[in-house]
């Protein structure tokens, strides 16, 4: 089930209308070749943008499985990251799409060819590859990093270019109708055979005995499918619940059910995003299979080891017992040595003796037996500590096989990405006295709180350093002298001064009326900056204090952030952090497993589903050290309200 050049044009339409102004913040590989793309917009839901170089481009709810990142996925990293969405096109008839990317010193392309093998390629400004998840070296075209990117030449027709003259052209060769058509215009095996349903000529014949009225038929047919495909929708037709068709255009298959689409984004996400996950679980398979067969083949050469040991230790007892017994001579015995091992050796002529390597003068049959006996308990303990590692492979083989078991039966699930709720693009959190606060994390979304949240009885909360976030506290002037310290240290703890290594710092407040949204005539104001006018209230030396925790929200568990005093009302338990040594993502990985090991239940399942972008989204920008773990409400479940 693939896509064909109509479905690549609708899908550049939908994704060129919905990405517009998004911004590049991540990413991954899923698996080992599907790029995920993360994307975001102040005042838009976050989309993730799926690359299956076999499939296509589309955008999915699903949270996929991140793979550790390669150096394409690395190199994309670099230079993509931060980068504006711009446009997005598909070649006309060409299993392709063409994402256009915007950065201050100039564009960049990402280039996705979903046929053959597939690939996905970066291009700068000039054309030139930057970086390829597959190398290409053919005898007219080749693909790698440092080479300028030539699209694949295409031989057929556009179908925007099929008319009664160029069907003539097609069909004027003595071969199947379908097979010239197929070959001669760039369009796939269903869009023939609907065409040919369509104008009523029969699959079989030949093209030269294609009347001139046929041909009339066919152009018009060909016309009509080229204008339905511009309407967008899409159609997916299932045999037995599977797909097997996704068309931009209505098909006339009979008994075959039919699923329609407004958006072939969604069609997509529902079916192709299923194919990637199980091709994920494919490969995970294979990957424990191929794993399995190494253990197999380890805990195999360990056993031929350990009996050669045992052997061995069972000769050289033998040797002593004979020489402490006086029944063998030194010749008798160097000859049973050697037939042990080529490493025990006797030097005749200076009457000297070889152990792996160690020189030795006997001086007599009983010292020498008193050798060979401590060179048969050395391998003795060789043999337990072999043993003892075989236990373990074995151990680590059943493991491993009833996982692979595990993963062949199960169905594969796909953990939807939940719908976040219009503030959690911000920083938030309730006050201990139940006030809503509600924080910037940029200067994008300082600019949407200030112009579109603020209202008359709101407080608004700031720093005197540049750059750093404002807070609104909704109701604030009829909030107490808690909710109003609790605001303040989120402010402080947000700021720049987090990253400058501070412990404490002073914030201050104002009523709405003193900030000014545009600024003084004859002056500039960037982006997400205001001007405050009148008198501010200060809160001085506030400690720069952040904490995180599991708690409920409206029936639904989510991850809350801010003072500690403000969260242990809601969650049941809370990690404080303040400044330190552990970069960001060091400390959210840090915070994740320290909120999975101490909360139980559905908040422990809670904790462990959500990605480290998660935690590292709580935390402010710069070093942390955790400072303690406080016990909040007794327990909390979804059924609580």
């Amino acid at each position: 089930m693939d896509l064909g050049g109509l479905e690549f044009g609708s899908l550049a339409g939908k994704l060129d209308s919905i990405l517009g102004g998004y911004y590049v913040n991540n990413i991954y590989l899923t698996g080992s070749s599907s790029v995920i793309v993360k994307l975001h917009k102040s005042d838009m839901p976050e989309a993730s943008l799926i690359l299956s170089p076999r499939r296509g481009a589309w955008v999915t709810a699903a949270e996929l499985p991140r793979a550790p990142a390669d150096s394409f996925v690395s190199s994309l990293r670099a230079r993509l990251i931060r980068a504006k969405f711009v446009a997005a096109r598909a070649p006309e008839g060409e299993r392709m799409l063409v994402l256009t990317f915007s950065l201050l010193d100039g564009d960049l392309t990402l280039v996705g060819e979903f046929f053959g093998a597939g690939n996905i390629i970066l291009l700068d400004a000039r054309s030139v590859v930057l970086a390829c998840l597959n190398t290409l070296e053919v005898k007219d075209r080749v693909v790698r990093p440092g080479i300028r990117y030539e699209p694949p030449i295409s031989r057929s027709l556009p179908l925007s270019r099929v008319d009664g003259t160029e069907l003539r052209r097609v069909l004027a060769q003595d071969e199947l109708v379908e097979r010239l058509l197929g070959r001669g215009i760039a369009i796939p095996r269903r869009i023939v055979e609907e065409a040919l349903r369509r104008s009523g000529i029969a699959k079989g014949r030949r093209g030269s005995s294609i009347s001139e009225s046929e041909v009339g038929l066919l152009a018009d047919a060909f016309a009509a499918i080229f204008a339905e495909s511009a309407k967008g929708e899409t159609f997916v037709y299932l045999s037995g619940g599977s797909p097997i068709e996704v068309s931009s255009v209505r098909l006339g298959l009979p008994s075959i059910t039919e699923k329609a689409y407004s958006s072939i984004l969604a069609a997509m996400d529902e079916f192709f995003t299923p194919m990637v996950i199980q091709g994920l679980a494919s490969e995970s398979v294979k990957t424990a299979s191929d794993d399995l067969k190494k253990l197999e083949s380890s805990i195999s050469s360990k056993k031929k080891e350990l009996e050669a040991l045992h052997a061995r230790s069972s000769g050289l007892k033998a040797v002593a017992s004979s020489l402490m017994a006086g029944s063998t001579d030194y010749e008798k015995a160097a000859a049973d040595l050697k037939a042990i091992s080529s490493a025990y050796l006797y030097e005749r002529e200076v009457g000297a003796w070889s152990f792996a390597g160690r020189r030795l003068q006997i001086a007599s049959p009983y010292a020498l037996a008193s050798h060979i006996f401590t060179e048969a308990r050395e391998m003795e303990s060789s043999a337990v500590k072999l043993e003892e590692a075989i236990l373990r492979l074995e151990k680590r083989r059943e493991e491993l096989s009833s996982s692979i078991d595990r993963e062949k039966v199960a169905r594969v699930s796909i953990r939807q990405r939940k719908e976040r709720k219009w503030f959690e693009k911000f920083r938030w959190f309730y006050t201990s006295e139940g006030y809503f606060a509600i924080g910037g994390r940029d200067a994008g979304s300082n600019s949407i709180l200030v112009r579109k949240q603020l209202e008359p009885l709101d407080l608004v909360f700031h720093t005197e350093m540049p750059g750093s976030a404002f807070f609104i506290l909704k109701g604030g002037q009829k909030a107490g002298e808690g909710s109003v310290e609790e605001v303040a240290e989120a402010t402080v703890s947000y700021s720049r001064a987090w990253r400058e290594g501070l412990t404490s710092a002073d914030a201050y407040y104002v009523r709405p009326e003193q900030v000014l949204r545009g600024a003084p005539s004859g002056q500039y104001l960037p982006r997400g900056s205001f001007v405050v006018e009148g008198e501010r209230k200060y809160l001085k030396g506030v400690e720069l204090k952040v904490s995180v925790g599991v708690g409920l929200l409206d029936g639904e568990l989510m991850l809350f952030s801010g003072p500690a005093t403000a969260l242990v009302s809601r969650c049941q338990l809370v990690i404080e952090l303040v400044p330190g040594h552990l970069p960001t993502p060091d400390a959210a990985k840090k915070l994740k497993r320290e909120l999975a090991e101490h909360l139980d239940g559905e908040p422990k399942a809670f904790a462990e589903s959500l990605h480290i972008d998660e935690f590292v989204r709580a935390l402010p920008t710069g070093r942390l050290r955790q400072l303690r773990v406080l016990k909040g409400i007794p327990s909390i479940s979804p059924g609580e309200a």
